[in-house]
């Protein structure tokens, strides 16, 4: 018994131990949960600062920072409501206008307008469909308005109560998106023409505008653009190019990158043109004939020119002071400006035919008055009709960049030498 009894006692004693080493650790526990709920209370709560004035901390007005525990519920909505009106102030949007003057507003007017209002009230933080309306109709423009007037809800379009901006949107939606307006986008595209003042570049961008309003299928858009540039365009270079990527299936993209090549060469030729075209302006020389155009032939036909050699004085027709005369005038006989002025009554280069000495000298081979034998045209006018100088019509000289004076010399040494060889063989 006395055994079971101390046995009993060293349980109890060790049963005891550890209850109060649990109340301990139950003690440790209940502190380190305070520290913890301290802790997080600390960092919920912002950070007072010690402020010694309490004036100012008293007549503090509302903080977006700084929670005051004896502001009311009045002011707080006052304040919440003055930073919303500062917000929905700060929305610039300009009024829906048409972008052609004169005209009513369209749909890429509208959806340009509308996608710039609808981010701006994203940026602004307005969600709530009333204010969002309030918007609309302030922003809108009254001709936009008169628009939105005139159309009506239907049993699809959003609740015009709950819902208003969202209704406005689709009543407008429906407005433009109509078979009408599709038509009409369709017939602007087919008929555009490219203004004077409009540069090949803008013309094209114009007509993809104009086509994104169109809803044609898949690959129609296109097709659609290069008809209307090659048909419009004032570029030939651009109508051109339009057909080639019609028929090469090509893009918009690359379209608009080859009327950029076009405009790019164009400028640099007008500058390449202003720049040096002064200084390679070619320069011209008149040409002028004082005597028919038979002239030169009959010198090819009956004309004898000077022999030079020891058969030279003993020409038919000829005195040793004429032969002289003729072989000296070969210096000068060369020169296409002495063939032009040469005289027809004694076949020379040194005066004209009003001071000739054989002004009353008789011809001895036709028996008229007024010139010399080597210069008789006898011959010439049983192998040619000749027409009278009085008809010889005013003929202006041209202009010409260059004279080859080296070639006509050649062809007349040669006509020369083939009559010298005549004569010497009779």
């Amino acid at each position: 018994m006395k055994k079971k009894e101390a046995k009993v006692d060293v349980i109890m004693k060790e049963l005891a131990e550890e209850k109060s080493a649990r109340i301990e650790l139950s003690k440790q526990l209940e502190k380190a949960n305070e520290t913890i709920l301290a802790l997080q209370t600390s960092l919920r709560i912002p950070r007072s600062e010690s402020i010694e004035s309490a004036a100012f901390s008293g007549n503090a007005g509302p903080s977006s920072t700084r929670h005051q525990g004896n502001e009311s519920g009045v002011e707080m909505t006052r304040f919440m409501t003055s930073v919303n009106q500062m917000s929905i102030s700060s929305i610039s949007v300009p009024e829906c206008k048409p972008s052609v003057t004169g005209e009513q507003i369209g749909r890429r007017d509208y959806e340009s307008w509308i996608d710039l209002l609808s981010d701006s009230l994203k940026l602004a933080g307005v969600e709530d469909e009333p204010t969002k309306f309030v918007i609309f109709k302030v922003k809108a423009g009254p001709m936009l308005l008169d628009i939105f007037k005139n159309t009506k809800s239907t049993g699809e379009a959003p609740d015009e109560i709950e819902l208003p901006y969202s209704n406005a949107l689709f009543r407008l939606k429906t407005f433009f998106g109509s078979a009408s307006d599709i038509m009409l986008q369709r017939r602007k595209l087919a008929l555009m023409v490219q203004t004077p003042e409009e540069t090949d570049l803008a013309f094209i961008m114009r007509a993809g505008s104009i086509a994104r309003l169109c809803d044609f299928k898949e690959g129609k858009e296109f097709e659609e653009i290069v008809s209307a540039v090659a048909t419009h365009a004032r570029n030939k270079d651009v109508r051109v190019v339009a057909l080639k990527m019609l028929n090469r299936q090509g893009s918009f993209t690359e379209l608009v990158d080859a009327v950029r090549e076009i405009e790019a060469v164009a400028i640099n030729e007008e500058f390449y043109r202003m720049r040096h075209n002064k200084q390679e302006e070619a320069k011209v020389a008149a040409v002028s004939a004082s005597f028919p155009r038979e002239e030169s032939s009959r010198r090819n036909l009956n004309y004898r020119p000077a022999v030079r050699g020891r058969f030279a004085p003993y020409q038919a027709g000829r005195s040793r002071f004429e032969a002289h005369r003729s072989s000296d005038t070969r210096g000068f006989g060369n020169s296409r400006e002495a063939e032009a002025f040469r005289c027809f009554r004694c076949d020379s280069v040194y005066h004209k035919a009003e001071a000739c000495y054989a002004i009353d000298k008789i011809c001895l081979k036709c028996g008229r008055k007024g010139h010399i034998q080597r210069a008789c045209r006898a011959t010439y006018k049983s192998e040619v009709q000749r027409r009278p100088v009085k008809e010889e019509p005013d003929v202006k000289p041209g202009e010409v960049a260059s004279i080859d004076v080296e070639a006509a010399a050649k062809a007349e040494e040669q006509t020369e030498e083939k009559n010298v060889g005549v004569d010497n063989l009779k």
